[in-house]
């Protein structure tokens, strides 16, 4: 939108990709389609030969290469001398670019289902706070975070002093090992790999309780045996479970809290998604009666802000805290993320339309997804697990779609794939992409 010196733009839509562009064009200037190929759902290229561009427009956009609904342009549109911004993604995985014909190019993954993040983006209470924010950017920023832990304290309920924010969750999984320093743990099989890779840097032995896929992976009463024969110092549960999306039953957690509080187990509970799920329990009421739990959440997926770097802790165990805090740098968590921070928690209408969406749309995408034959996990969040053709994911990628492959996850093999659930059009596109797959 940089181009935009005289706030008018013209654009040939001839995919989904090139409608989107448009209809974000029009927000900041006068975006003009002299052509389009929706009439037939996007099945041509219409003819640019002799295309009626206003005189003063910035630039002319296309979409050159349309892998999912099949159609490229042979030549290159006349722009009667106007520069021409192409998107060349899904060209560049696929073939050598002659940049020299481009005015503007730029590519790369088109669609990207790989990361679990709010389909709505960022809201624009975050992007207003960071902008309020921009003249503050020459002061460091405030070490305890004092603004942000006060909101912190009055959303979830709970004393200032429970609470410990980070530079993302990833960096409160890393305090939280070195401060504990457990010499055994155990996690679920398979579950976000993060915190065995945390506890392994602290020479700690990882036991795994395996997950069935015949049970959906469900965590069951039959863990209960196992956790309290196992000799273990700390407890690492993902709620809602990271890659499978299921919620661990509350009758279940209540017994998991008792025998973890009998033995002195240490109980690392991740909730980063909880927000975004189908009303799993959170345990935050029970930090005061349990000064052995720990609760980790995020801004990163309810609110899209993985590129700020944001994340919290609860605990009533004060001397956990301090020792966490120890083990980061000092100002960790930036001006912008803390006031970007302070404003999400103050909106809640934006995190439930972003309920609405996944609730309406993980049907319809789990439900195409089985039409192809693969195994889908029943998902209760913002994410879907499904096993399907191995090598998918080389071959999205080269349609400029990029969704996560689960084999590295300890469980899991090759063909094991997670998607996010985003908002209709691209969870069409997706779904197309993966049909033209088939059609290869």
């Amino acid at each position: 939108m940089n181009l935009m010196k005289n706030k008018k733009a013209a654009y040939i839509i001839t995919g989904q990709w090139a409608k989107k562009a448009y209809q974000e064009a029009k927000i900041y200037g006068d975006a003009v389609a002299v052509a389009s190929s929706a009439d037939k759902t996007f099945s041509y290229i219409p003819d640019c030969s002799d295309l009626d561009i206003p005189e003063d427009a910035d630039y002319v956009y296309i979409c050159e290469n349309n892998t999912i609904y099949g159609t490229k342009f042979k030549t290159l549109p006349n722009t009667k001398g106007h520069t021409l911004v192409a998107d060349v993604s899904s060209c560049f995985l696929s073939e050598p670019v002659d940049v020299t014909k481009y005015g503007v190019i730029y590519g790369g993954i088109a669609l990207d289902f790989s990361a679990n993040v709010s389909p709505l983006g960022t809201p624009r209470s975050v992007t207003d706070a960071i902008e309020r924010a921009l003249p503050e950017l020459y002061r460091y920023p405030d070490p305890y975070c004092r603004t942000l832990v006060q909101t912190i304290s009055e959303y979830e309920g709970v004393p200032k002093n429970f609470v410990l924010c980070g530079n993302g969750a990833s960096e409160l999984i890393y305090a939280y090992c070195g401060a504990v320093r457990p010499k055994r743990a155990m996690e679920l099989a398979p579950t976000f790999s993060e915190y065995s890779l945390a506890l392994r840097r602290t020479g700690c032995e990882v036991v795994r309780f395996a997950l069935k896929q015949e049970e959906n992976f469900d965590l069951r009463k039959d863990f209960l045996p196992f956790l309290a024969r196992e000799k273990i110092d700390a407890l690492f549960l993902c709620n809602p479970n990271n890659p499978t999306g299921r919620l661990i039953a509350d009758d279940l957690l209540e017994e998991i809290l008792r025998i973890c509080r009998e033995k002195n187990i240490a109980l690392f509970v991740d909730e980063c998604f909880l927000s975004l799920s189908d009303g799993g329990v959170d345990l935050t009421p029970s930090l005061s009666d349990f000064p052995q739990l720990f609760i980790l959440k995020a801004f990163t997926k309810s609110f899209g802000m993985a590129g700020l770097r944001l994340g919290y802790g609860l605990s009533a165990d004060e001397a956990l805290l301090r020792k966490m805090s120890a083990a980061v740098p000092p100002w960790n968590v930036s001006t912008l993320a803390q006031a970007a921070g302070v404003a999400a928690l103050g909106d809640a209408e934006f995190l439930e339309k972003n309920r609405t969406i996944i609730r309406a749309e993980r049907p319809w995408l789990e439900e195409k997804l089985r039409k192809f034959g693969f195994w889908v996990c029943p998902s209760q969040v913002n994410y879907i697990l499904f096993r399907g053709d191995v090598g998918l994911t080389e071959q999205l990628r080269a349609r400029g779609v990029a969704i996560r492959d689960c084999a590295n996850f300890e469980g899991l093999t090759s063909g094991w794939y997670r998607v996010a659930v985003r908002q209709y059009e691209e969870n069409e596109q997706l779904i197309a992409a993966i049909g033209s797959v088939g059609k290869e």
